[in-house]
């Protein structure tokens, strides 16, 4: 096998840039001098890594977002909303022009009309005696609202061109997800525990049911420019300024962009809400610039498959019921306890977190469901020498892609377990790890096993 610091050299300093995104992680993140059957995490996200797939995935918008070319469809609007970020709002503007146009409204007899038009556009339902003071109270944050009115605008659909303009990563991540359904149902046919309930046909419908959240299609872009225009076209009507259009259109997008629900993540981050799954807009750039892959499913098919274990693993607080044995609680929680001992996590920490039973199970059996997917997609090239990145299998950089995920952004939160751990109790579950990069009976890795827990399928607990 090939010296791994004489292979990084070549790779940085030869100019030769097989695959982007893994170029990227091996300058920026691996740490060659910890032995990956001791401490996998470290391995390959050194200390100081921060940010790593996040800062990745930025970069890459904003190289795109620097090169993009207006489609026709949408060109138009977006020449709107960038003239919102050139206009030159002063504090008053827009009270004195509405002033003024109420006394001409009262002056010609249309007061009503007018006023129904201020309820239609900021739900004003006062009369004209109050109309001041509502006035007052719009305007005072409308200027900081304003301009981050045009951001978020022109940035939301900045987003939606980036997903608009990068469709194939949405046919792969449906793919992914597609592809992992019949294994979760297999498995979940297979479950003693949901035979015992009668819970198979029920978690079997959830599976299927699971959706790609996606918020790039045409269709959306395009009642995004509808509404705009409508905005436009009703304020036109009675208002001969389009300046002030602008101003009080892009201040009621902001107003419905706020709590839009469909609002994309910002971080590379998933979760599930209901039957979607839904990715950050960093997680869609990062696939975008991936050609392996092995490592593509190992990072980014974890991400899916994690969340998709949601659905079968509830948390205990949550209103489902587990329909786990207590004996596949307690495996999965006392690896990670186990991982913690290993890895020098204080005690309280693992208190604090790794009580969630959910992220936990997730967590092994997402990854486990990666490995099963990969062993469909390759067969036995799985187990050989990757065509660009002779040094490593396929099923290694699987491996080391689902590890880079951690390369993230925090260490640990209130839902989630430390990123040491996660990463080191998932290699520690799955014989895999140890098969791949051959550790020892000594090493960490397979000391901190605590016993493979089975969660779903023919082996997981009958009780």
């Amino acid at each position: 096998m090939l010296n791994f610091k004489i292979l990084l050299t070549f790779i940085v300093f030869a100019g030769i840039s097989c695959d982007y995104v893994i170029d990227y992680a091996f300058r920026n993140m691996l740490n060659s001098s910890v032995d990956r059957c001791d401490n996998f995490y470290r391995h390959v996200c050194k200390v100081g890594t921060k940010h790593g797939m996040l800062k990745l995935g930025y970069s890459i918008l904003e190289e795109d977002y620097g090169n993009f070319t207006v489609t026709d469809d949408i060109s138009e609007y977006l020449v709107e909303l960038m003239k919102c970020s050139e206009t030159d709002y002063k504090e008053g503007t827009v009270t004195e022009k509405l002033r003024n146009l109420l006394e001409n409204a009262i002056q010609n007899g249309e007061e009503d009309i007018f006023l129904n038009n201020m309820k239609n556009i900021r739900n004003f339902t006062g009369h004209q005696n109050q109309f001041s003071q509502f006035l007052a109270n719009w305007e005072s944050d409308l200027i900081a609202r304003y301009q981050l009115g045009c951001e978020l605008v022109i940035g939301y659909n900045k987003e939606r061109l980036w997903l608009y303009k990068n469709t194939r990563v949405i046919d792969d991540f449906e793919k992914i997800l597609n592809e992992l359904k019949p294994i979760f149902n297999t498995w979940i046919e297979e479950t003693p525990s949901f035979k015992k309930y009668q819970v198979v046909d029920k978690y079997h419908d959830i599976v299927s049911n699971l959706e790609l959240q996606n918020m790039s299609s045409s269709h959306r872009i395009s009642q995004l420019t509808t509404e705009f225009k409508n905005c436009q076209k009703m304020l036109g009507q009675w208002l001969n300024d389009q300046i002030l259009v602008n101003i009080i259109c892009i201040d009621d997008n902001y107003q419905r962009y706020r709590n839009n629900s469909e609002r994309l993540l910002t971080n590379f981050n998933a979760f599930l809400d209901g039957n979607f799954v839904n990715l950050g807009l960093p997680f869609y750039a990062v696939a975008s610039r991936i050609e392996t892959e092995s490592f593509y499913t190992g990072l980014l098919g974890f991400g899916i498959a994690h969340e998709m274990s949601h659905s079968v693993i509830q948390s205990n607080g949550d209103e489902k019921k587990l329909f786990f044995s207590q004996r596949t609680t307690n495996c999965i929680q006392n690896q990670y306890y186990k991982s913690c001992d290993y890895y020098n996590v204080p005690s309280d920490n693992c208190i604090q977190y790794l009580t969630r039973i959910d992220d936990n199970g997730s967590d092994l059996l997402g990854f486990r469901g990666v490995i099963q997917l990969a062993k469909n997609q390759f067969g036995r090239k799985l187990y050989e020498q990757n065509d660009e990145y002779s040094d490593y299998t396929n099923l290694q950089l699987l491996f080391m892609g689902q590890a880079s995920f951690a390369c993230n952004y925090r260490i640990s939160d209130k839902d989630h377990s430390p990123f040491v751990i996660r990463s080191n109790a998932i290699a520690a579950q799955n014989p895999e790890f140890r098969d791949a990069f051959k550790c020892g009976p000594n090493s960490n890795i397979s000391k901190s096993l605590h016993k493979t827990c089975y969660i779903l399928g023919p082996n997981a607990s009958p009780e």
